[in-house]
């Protein structure tokens, strides 16, 4: 089911995003295998949803376009190899309304929330069920998105929950450049992120990475 690393057009100037979305398509899939043959109940959360640029009229170069297929050829392959009827669910949020809308019109019986995931957790980890094993996606856009640990605490404490967290290196390194991004900073890296950073580029690029 996962596509091999080949050139692709749709991704022509946006190839971190490929990088990306092969990430995101063969980790979830072994995860659903996996754990289906344990689970009945599968939640799968993508937290920002977009898309952000898509080049194709299915929408399979995007986070959302790759889950829902994803999901739904391992609910394919469990059944036909391991004889397991595996329920999964998948909640998609979006802030940005067209772009909800869009998530809406593609992804089938999805749920769809047009909020910030921010604001949204305490909500995400009651629409996740008791019983369910839940697969969050935390792909932020921009450094005004990352997203602090404190802020993602009401998952992170909940049993058989996996998160899949992707802050580009471009992203740290603008934040470090905005004093309203300091607290932000504080409470992902610790006390002064920035003290005791080296003053050459990829020092400190390896330094935050690391931290």
């Amino acid at each position: 089911m996962t596509t091999a690393l080949t050139l692709d057009p749709a991704y022509d100037g946006r190839e971190h995003s490929r990088v990306k979305h092969l990430v995101l398509e063969s980790y979830l899939e072994r995860l659903v295998m996996i754990v289906g043959q344990k689970f009945d109940k599968i939640a799968y959360v993508d937290g920002f949803a977009g898309p952000w640029k898509s080049a194709k009229e299915d929408f399979s170069d995007t986070s959302f376009g790759i889950a829902y297929r994803v999901l739904r050829d391992c609910r394919q392959a469990l059944l036909r190899k391991f004889n397991r009827q595996v329920r999964t669910r998948a909640l998609f949020i979006e802030q940005d309304p067209a772009s909800a809308a869009l998530i809406r019109q593609h992804a089938g019986d999805s749920t769809v929330w047009e909020s910030d995931f921010g604001q949204s957790v305490g909500k995400i980890s009651k629409w996740i069920e008791g019983d369910e094993f839940a697969f969050v996606f935390v792909d932020p856009f921009g450094w005004k998105g990352l997203v602090t640990p404190a802020t993602l605490a009401p998952l992170l404490r909940r049993k058989n929950t996996e998160l899949l967290i992707n802050v580009m290196w471009d992203h740290i390194k603008l934040a470090t450049g905005h004093d309203e991004q300091e607290h932000n900073l504080i409470e992902m890296f610790g006390p002064n992120p920035l003290a005791s950073l080296p003053a050459d580029p990829v020092g400190k690029r390896s330094a935050l990475m690391n931290k």
